[in-house]
């Protein structure tokens, strides 16, 4: 879970060239201009059970999500300039025990003196190519993308929760330390209520359900953030790529109500808190339908691949198959211009965390190693055309836009207002992804 650093000073200046020697698939540096006395830190990674089964008090994790493929331990000078005085990766039979399931104890080189010891798992090289070359960089907003945070196995990479401390002694036997590490993703999953109708709603109903992350993060701060902000905390630090628009080939299938934990689809999100809570600032759960009119005004059909036009009128809304006729009936009706919905496919926003305060943070944050767990219960009416759209925007059924007026309009820049009508419900059950407790006992 994510923790609150405290005293922080990530203001080291230090860039340093590693050079690392291999020893199988364990290897060490252990920098000889640092200050301080060579020693040794006896390293243990212990698990409540095999990495291949659920672990106690873990039930929202799968086996995947507790891999331990790889180990890289960071030792740095406590104090300025905060100087990495000794690295080691470790990764494959290293890790494990020959049943592959037990851990092994780890002997590794260090210096003498305070020293931070931080512990990543599974992180991705370019990650650990920044902590090594300097310390400030876990508390710098580093480029990101599922691939950097997720392995294609499925293991999720990991860091600590906090600054760990130790004064590293000559006396091996005094030189132990425990590093709980988190996830540095949420995991998000959405399923369907045991009673959700999709007939009957607004002319129409609705079938292949999906959906996929909107806005999700691109910077991530390897760092738990202190106070909850992140490196794009504040509108104005925002540049027009730090969030990644949903991508319509990630769609997956909506959960059945049944799902297990371990049998559901789930997508995972990089951490994405906000200070003003705008509505192209949070990260988010895009829900896609497809659409089908009860009954069409005007005499052409509905194209093959679904697509069709509503018109929004004072009177209420009529589909038609046909642009020409539905632009007809706008025009002779003081309809707004007719909505496209290519391919039947209209699009709702389920926003998480909408309540904040999980661990102190403000409404709509997204945290590490945090499990949001969406169920919709209930959908009103006909969502957006455009899978990036927000209900209220003009050219929504929220606002269709002239000569009609909408009661309330919305600006991707407002905050998000949760009292104004929505066209889908759910509940959001935030839970605790406990990893299995592993700890590094140096």
């Amino acid at each position: 879970m994510k923790r609150i650093l405290k005293n922080c000073a990530f203001t080291a200046l230090a860039a340093l060239t590693l050079a690392a020697c291999k020893k199988d698939q364990k290897s060490e540096v252990n920098f000889k201009e640092t200050n301080g006395k060579d020693a040794r830190l006896q390293l243990m990674v212990s698990a409540p059970k095999s990495v291949f089964t659920y672990a106690a008090g873990d039930a929202n994790a799968t086996d995947a999500e507790m891999k331990i493929n790889t180990l890289d331990v960071f030792v740095y000078d406590d104090g300025a300039p905060f100087t990495l005085t000794s690295y080691t990766h470790i990764d494959g039979n290293d890790i494990y025990e020959a049943d592959g399931k037990t851990i092994k104890a780890q002997s590794i080189e260090v210096k003498t003196g305070a020293k931070q010891v931080f512990v990543g798992v599974n992180l991705a090289q370019e990650i650990v190519n920044k902590l090594k070359s300097n310390y400030a960089n876990m508390n710098t907003a580093l480029n990101v993308d599922m691939a950097t945070l997720v392995n294609g196995d499925g293991s999720v990479a990991m860091f600590n929760e906090s600054i760990n401390r130790i004064s590293v002694s000559e006396d091996q036997a005094a030189n132990k330390i425990t590093v709980p590490v988190s996830r540095l993703v949420a995991k998000t999953s959405v399923k369907s209520g045991q009673s959700l109708m999709l007939s009957n709603i607004s002319g129409g109903n609705l079938s292949e359900l999906n959906y996929t992350i909107g806005q999700a993060n691109t910077k991530q701060i390897v760092a738990p953030l202190v106070n909850f902000k992140d490196a794009n905390w504040i509108a104005a630090d925002h540049t027009g790529s730090d969030l990644r628009l949903v991508d319509i080939s990630t769609f997956i299938p909506l959960n059945v109500a049944s799902a297990t934990v371990g049998s559901q689809n789930v997508m995972y999100a990089p951490e994405n808190t906000s200070k003003e809570h705008q509505y192209n600032q949070v990260t988010y759960l895009s829900v896609r339908g497809k659409f089908t009119p009860s009954v069409l005004t005007g005499t052409k059909p509905i194209e093959a691949n679904g697509t069709f036009y509503a018109v929004f009128t004072n009177y209420g809304v009529y589909y038609f198959g046909s642009l020409q006729e539905a632009q007809q009936h706008a025009d002779e009706n003081g309809g707004a211009a007719p909505i496209t919905y290519s391919n039947g496919y209209c699009y709702y926003r389920l926003y998480l965390n909408p309540e904040g305060s999980v661990m102190g943070e403000g409404k709509y944050d997204l945290l590490r190693n945090v499990y949001y767990n969406a169920t919709v219960t209930k959908i009103n009416g006909l969502g957006t055309p455009g899978e990036n759209q927000i209900n209220g925007d003009t050219g929504t059924p929220g606002n269709p836009g002239s000569p009609l007026i909408s009661p309330d309009p919305i600006l991707p820049t407002d905050p998000i207002t949760p009292s104004k009508k929505v066209n889908i419900e759910a509940t959001i059950t935030i839970v605790p992804w406990t990893m299995h407790v592993a700890d590094y006992e140096i």
